[in-house]
């Protein structure tokens, strides 16, 4: 109705904008094209998406400014590798942390994404964003990444009558210090439409789809290593306070701040926790 010529949706498809995306496609951008056309980071622009016919973004990984290294992601443990590779030495199908060089202050950083090489294109690597660093839970040693639990998650909403997710976050139940007298657990915390309560079956399913999901996370359920994930439904704009929170932490930053998929602060955490409804 606002824009009734509107052909396409420009915006990101990676980290936490992920959910965000996806709300506009299934409530208000319905039969839109979306296009996610650079991968950004606060050194700058880091890579280009020069295909926007393909539903999840690939993205050219160029040379220039920033300067951008590859750290090789270990397979099953986010160790520091030995030394950083350069974009020539990417191999297809491995996983790497981005390492920006900002050519103003000559400042290097780990940037704390993980991309997948997908192909090349002129000899650059064409990667996809898989996970973020830093966004994985653990109470247990099970380390349960971002990816693995948002599948989890839209599984399990799928299962909810009428509910649609439009925003959540995760607490280990040690930062709310919910784990006494029970084994620690995850805190999740949702926004939906089209669902006013939550009943008990409804809460069941979500660690259900987790173990599917994670054998890992299975085997210490069954052993009751890990207690069940407890979901609470927080009252809408409740995220919207959230991020007008993280923004007055990172008030130095000029971007907007990225949200978080599990939060390790106490008074952010509780900031939520006391807008629950269900």
């Amino acid at each position: 109705r606002l824009w009734p010529k509107l052909q396409v949706v420009v915006t990101l498809d990676s980290g936490g904008q992920a959910e965000a995306v996806a709300a506009l496609r299934v409530l208000w951008c319905q039969g839109l094209a979306f296009f996610s056309p650079a991968y950004a980071a606060s050194g700058g622009v880091v890579a280009l998406n020069l295909w926007p016919e393909r539903p999840q973004g690939s993205y050219l990984l160029p040379p220039g400014v920033p300067f951008i290294e590859l750290l090789p992601i270990k397979e099953g443990t986010q160790e520091e590798a030995a030394s950083t590779l350069l974009l020539t030495d990417a191999q297809r199908e491995k996983e790497y942390e981005l390492v920006l060089t900002n050519h103003t202050s000559l400042t290097r950083c780990r940037l704390g994404d993980v991309v997948q090489v997908v192909g090349t294109y002129n000899q650059c690597p064409v990667v996809r964003f898989t996970c973020r660093l830093g966004q994985t839970l653990n109470v247990r040693g099970e380390v349960t990444d971002e990816t693995v639990f948002s599948v989890a998650l839209a599984q399990a909403v799928g299962q909810w009558p009428g509910a649609k997710l439009l925003d959540h976050v995760c607490v280990e139940s040690r930062v709310l210090d919910s784990c006494e007298g029970s084994a620690p657990h995850y805190e999740v915390f949702v926004e939906l439409r089209g669902l006013r309560n939550l009943s008990e079956e409804n809460r069941d399913k979500l660690d259900n789809c987790l173990q599917e999901a994670s054998a890992q996370y299975k085997s210490l359920r069954f052993r009751g290593s890990v207690g069940p994930a407890k979901v609470h439904l927080v009252r809408p704009g409740s995220f919207r306070v959230l991020r007008e929170a993280l923004a007055a932490f990172s008030s130095s930053s000029c971007r907007p701040p990225e949200m978080p998929r599990v939060i390790r602060l106490r008074h952010l955490a509780q900031l939520l926790q006391k807008r629950v409804i269900s």
